[in-house]
């Protein structure tokens, strides 16, 4: 299993998805949180299996909410570059794959 790290912008895309669906109705924020980290788990397990969206990037959907985690897959680890929406700004994080 490899070790998997969060970019700083990730982890507050993560924080700031939590807070907005709990906000919306209680318990929901913890829900998307936890199928975040299944997702993550799947991830750090096996690693190529998401999709594959650009030179070494690959992105995971997250089961029942319209999110996809982006990463890449290094030799030694795994590092998330975005918690993403599915309908919003399409790419933003391009800039974050170096």
């Amino acid at each position: 299993m490899k070790e998997v790290i969060f970019l700083a912008e990730a982890l507050a895309e993560l924080e700031a998805a939590v807070d907005f669906y709990e906000s919306r109705l209680e318990g929901l924020g913890i829900r998307f949180l936890f199928a975040v980290q299944s997702q993550i788990e799947r991830i750090a397990a096996f690693p190529d299996s998401g999709h594959g969206i650009d030179d070494g990037i690959q992105k995971v959907s997250v089961l029942g909410f319209p999110f996809s985690i982006i990463y890449r897959n290094a030799e030694d680890r795994v590092l998330l570059l975005a918690v993403a929406h599915h309908f919003r700004n399409p790419g933003y994080w391009l800039g974050r794959s170096q």
